[in-house]
């Protein structure tokens, strides 16, 4: 559908985000760097994701064991580094065996680029490896397709801006039957 200026426009549609989040990254098998008492894991995170939470998963138990979590912002001309805390918790995991011991914290509201995992081994041995998953919100987009009948669509700078408000009618239209489609990426055109 052409818009004014002869833009494309898209046809109507919601941005729904769904309460499952999707799976970022996982790192398997990290060892956490040991400085004394203290294990270091260091996680370079994708910038400007809606992240929600972090897992972080041992098959090794029982354990118990105070876990933090720090952002780092990086060193600015004339600033040191600074560490600011994101989480603090117990990670206490009974006998689970065979079962993984799984750890959640919400990283809701965060911005991270980096982020530091420390675990306090204390008088303890040391983990002996982690695997580390992170999550973030989901988005997916809902277009709005009569229930019944064939779509038209009209063209023309003339029709200008489209007449519907889809907030108003976000309770109704998340009750209808979606149909998934997941869309590829394109190849690009082979060079002549």
């Amino acid at each position: 559908r052409n818009g004014p200026a002869g833009l494309q426009e898209p046809p109507p549609h919601l941005v729904w985000s769904p309460p499952e989040p999707a799976l970022v990254e996982r790192w398997e098998h990290l060892q956490p760097m040991a400085e004394g008492a203290i294990g270091r894991l260091t996680l370079d995170l994708q910038p400007a994701l809606p992240l929600r939470r972090l897992h972080l998963i041992s098959s090794w138990a029982p354990f118990s064991r105070p876990v933090q979590g720090l952002y780092e912002r990086p060193a600015e001309p004339g600033r040191d580094r600074e560490l600011h805390q994101v989480f603090s918790l117990q990670w206490s995991c009974p006998d689970t065996l065979p079962l993984p011991c799984l750890e959640t914290e919400s990283l809701e509201g965060t911005d991270l680029e980096r982020l530091l995992v420390e675990i306090d081994n204390g008088d303890n041995p040391p983990l002996p490896s982690l695997d580390v998953e992170l999550w973030r919100r989901r988005h997916v987009l809902l277009f709005v397709w009569p229930a019944t009948g064939p779509v038209t669509l009209h063209a023309g700078a003339e029709l200008g801006p489209p007449r519907y408000d889809l907030e108003t009618l976000r309770a109704s239209l998340m009750e209808r039957p979606r149909t998934p489609v997941a869309l590829e990426a394109a190849e690009a055109p082979a060079a002549a």
